[in-house]
């Protein structure tokens, strides 16, 4: 038996997950909302973002401010392990379930992916890894990384 569905119907679907990506965007935008701070050891850039966003996208943070890690009082955490573009493509994935375009290195990415428990973010990296340009180095580091990768 096949049902028959309105494409009006549809669009009004499609539609509506469109606003909802599009105000998740503006809410990553929004520092005057933001209620924690995310920074790069090496970095100068700081990362004002939403507790609720990112405990709902990666359990490693929910259990974060769950157990009030000393971060969670001082209102911001620093990721040792990411460079600025690396953390701020992260956090564009957290916020929109996609990739900006930016450029990112693709094996901290990856390691980000798998530190964060975000296996829709290594798909997305590895779909996008069939176009990119990889040098020798970065081919050896993703053979290290290969288990994470399938």
């Amino acid at each position: 038996m096949r049902a028959l569905i309105d494409p009006e119907y549809v669009a009004e679907v499609e539609n509506s997950f469109k606003v909802l990506e599009e105000d998740l965007y503006k809410m990553k935008k929004d520092t005057d909302t933001a209620d924690f701070v995310l920074k790069t050891l090496t970095g100068t850039k700081v990362f004002p973002v939403h507790k609720a966003v990112l405990s709902n996208r990666s359990n490693v943070f929910r259990d974060m401010f769950a157990i009030n890690m000393a971060e969670v009082a001082t209102g911001e955490a620093t990721i040792e392990d990411l460079d600025e573009d690396t953390l701020e493509e992260l956090i564009h994935f957290l916020y929109t379930g996609g990739l900006s375009g930016s450029q990112y290195d693709i094996i901290s990415l990856c390691n980000a992916a798998n530190k964060y428990e975000l296996p829709s973010l290594m798909n997305l990296v590895r779909l996008n890894m069939m176009s990119a340009e990889l040098d020798v180095n970065q081919l050896l580091s993703l053979q290290r990384t290969r288990p994470v990768l399938c």
